[in-house]
């Protein structure tokens, strides 16, 4: 678990610090499937329902496309794509507002497609 947050913290300082993203704007993505603790961090990014019902609000920034999908991650990373939350667009970003990317592969659902 302490790996995981601390990996998000690190992305997020260098966003700030080095790419200059404006504060609260950078955004992660994540593959789908995974599974990277109980933390509300973990839970946000997670697409499985008994992991994450019943405990928002989430983390804001979190965007999960399928596993193994280059083109998901192309326009999720790319020039005007659109943010959802709950299926519902809440505002166009640049592609450099991303600075990071997290997959999971091992114990998870997503350790069956490797």
């Amino acid at each position: 678990m302490e790996a995981f947050e601390t990996s998000l913290k690190l992305a997020r300082k260098w966003a700030y610090n080095v790419k200059q993203v404006p504060v609260n704007e950078a955004r992660h993505v994540f593959a789908a499937d995974n599974f990277h603790g109980p933390t509300l961090s973990a839970i946000s990014c997670s697409t499985d329902p008994t992991s994450y019902q019943a405990f928002g609000p989430f983390m804001p920034g979190f965007i999960t496309i399928p596993y193994n999908d280059l083109d998901a991650l192309e326009v999720r990373t790319g020039l005007n794509a659109a943010v959802q939350s709950q299926n519902t667009v809440t505002r166009i970003f640049d592609k450099n507002d991303f600075y990071s990317f997290l997959v999971s592969v091992v114990g998870t659902a997503s350790a069956r497609q490797v």
